[in-house]
């Protein structure tokens, strides 16, 4: 998985990936793994779709609002390391 990934990236996610996937994360993803196997999740979904889509609409709107703050941390990131702009990053 890692063949496609820059050196740097695979030594980060070696070095420290296993600090941010730890067994909580594990357990979490089997937890709503069991959600969508039993089908709480597909229930939500239905429920919330009949109900005009309002967890929807709140969900994607916190996701817009995390990509830009995403984004404006990259930028400044970028602009720390002399990047921004150039062949078109940024």
């Amino acid at each position: 998985m890692r063949y496609s990934v820059s050196d740097v990236a695979e030594y980060g996610d070696l070095l420290v990936g296993p600090r941010i996937v730890d067994d909580g994360v594990r357990e979490r993803m089997r937890d709503v793994l069991a959600e969508i196997r039993s089908g709480a999740f597909a229930q939500t979904l239905f429920a919330d779709d009949a109900a005009g889509r309002p967890s929807f609409a709140r969900l994607r709107a916190e996701g817009a609002a995390r990509a830009e703050e995403i984004e404006r941390v990259g930028k400044e990131l970028r602009t720390l390391a002399g990047v921004e702009g150039l062949l078109g990053v940024g």
